[in-house]
């Protein structure tokens, strides 16, 4: 099977006839390949071509359904738990997380879900990315895409506040992780941002906003943002 990606068209070089519906101008559960958000423009005993549509993503299975090969306009994929390592996080927390990624930065083949890098940053922000603090500061006053983004956008405004444009400008790393503490009804998470590369204008513990449960803990080299849930 040869996949070609042509920007807004994918052909792909197989016959499919044998698992294409007339009718329904659709393709038999049976067949080798799935697809989303697309539709056939044109089908043969050589190839078929495929339309994409926001958030398209298409995948092939092997004889026993795992997925083989998966072509997204999302960007880079990966099974949750590769997003785990890359992220620092535990699997099972990206699983209870799943129903908030954006539509089409996620699918579920099988017993296997599989997200997007543009997903995981929408819910968990930028793993260890580089940016100058001004950028950082400009993400969490839109909220970050994170739960209470009332209180992110509060960090941002306050973070705006503290930090001088020179410091703004310089280059730091930022890190998103989170854990959790306890079970059943105590079972709450931590939220952590580090930022590493600038020196804190907070004391150690100091309330950032003025809610007891969102906390600055300064490290050797910067700080880190804490609130929990």
């Amino acid at each position: 099977m040869k996949i070609e990606d042509k920007g807004h068209m994918v052909i792909i070089w197989e016959n499919f006839l044998d698992w294409y519906d007339e009718e329904t101008d659709a393709l038999m559960d049976t067949a080798p390949i799935r697809f989303e958000n697309g539709r056939i423009e044109e089908i043969c005993d050589e190839y078929i071509a495929l339309s994409k549509e926001d958030g398209f993503v298409i995948y092939i299975v092997n004889g026993i359904g795992d997925v083989e090969n998966i072509l997204s306009t999302d960007g880079e994929l990966m099974s949750t738990k590769e997003a785990a390592e890359l992220w620092d996080i535990d699997e099972s927390y990206i699983r209870k997380r799943i129903s908030d990624f954006p539509p089409g930065t996620v699918r579920k083949f099988g017993k296997q879900w599989v997200v997007s890098r543009k997903g995981m940053e929408k819910i968990f922000g930028k793993r260890g990315k580089t940016m100058t603090l001004g950028q950082f500061i400009e993400e969490m006053k839109k909220g970050y895409g994170f739960y209470m983004p009332t209180y992110v956008k509060s960090i941002g405004n306050e973070l705006e506040r503290r930090f001088n444009d020179d410091d703004k400008e310089k280059e730091v790393t930022v890190k998103y992780t989170s854990d959790h503490v306890g079970e059943g009804p105590n079972f709450m998470y931590r939220f952590i941002w580090e930022v590493s590369g600038i020196q804190s204008t907070f004391e150690d513990g100091e309330k950032i906003i003025g809610v007891n449960n969102v906390r600055v803990r300064n490290t050797e080299n910067g700080f880190q943002i804490r609130y929990t849930r």
